[in-house]
């Protein structure tokens, strides 16, 4: 590993320390497929997870049966969902939206914004789209992070980035999931993340010549008293 990469990934790490969540915070994932909805906040009854900044949701929605659908935050990458997905019997009745959001967030200033998985349906017609926003308010949608992310082939992968907004401590990511017609059979998982736009290799240095500065000037004051 090089000097730069090493000192990337330290950056990296400080950005993560800095902006983790708050302990007033409460992480909420919502499934729903036609009118059938299922509403998760972490540490509930429903929450399969049995560790902080982290909801897991086992079980059906409407047509579609969850295998494993788990938000996690406040670790690397910052923000995360991952989901298991299938129509196993009778057809899709309905297309699946899945939402992890959460407030109370001190943000960094842009995410790079990470999607990639699988999609299988007998219609061709298919497609799997993902959005991250930021808002001062849980699942609000008042600003978007990069664009919209739509696949309609599987396996399929992508990435944008984008800003956070100002004053905005809320963050939500959503997927929309359709087999592509009505009794449509299929299966689908996926991962998507956000994780903290990592500073200019000039910004780092600046920053890694900072904290030696700092360190210098901490150990002269303990040998001073």
């Amino acid at each position: 590993m090089t000097g730069i990469n090493k000192l990337t990934n330290f950056a990296l790490l400080l950005i993560i320390a800095a902006y983790a969540p708050s302990a007033f915070a409460v992480p909420e994932l919502k499934l729903s497929s036609g009118g059938a909805t299922v509403d998760i906040l972490e540490a509930s009854v429903k929450d399969s997870c049995p560790v902080a900044d982290c909801v897991t949701y086992i079980g059906a929605v409407g047509s579609w049966q969850v295998d494993v659908t788990t938000g996690i935050e406040g670790g690397l990458p910052f923000f995360d969902i991952n989901s298991i997905n299938a129509i196993r019997s009778g057809g899709q009745k309905s297309p699946l939206t899945i939402s992890f959001s959460d407030d109370g967030l001190t943000l960094p200033g842009a995410f790079v914004f990470d999607v990639g998985g699988t999609l299988s349906s007998t219609s061709s017609k298919r497609v799997i789209s993902f959005q991250a926003w930021t808002d001062t308010v849980k699942f609000g949608h008042a600003h978007e992070i990069g664009s919209i992310l739509t696949f309609h082939t599987t396996p399929f992968s992508g990435t944008t980035k984008g800003s956070t907004g100002s004053k905005n401590s809320a963050l939500t990511i959503g997927a929309y999931i359709d087999l592509g017609a009505l009794n449509a059979k299929g299966a689908m998982s996926f991962d998507a993340s956000l994780t903290p736009v990592v500073p200019e290799p000039a910004s780092i240095s600046m920053l890694g010549g900072a904290l030696l500065l700092l360190g210098s000037a901490l150990r002269r004051q303990m040998k001073s008293n």
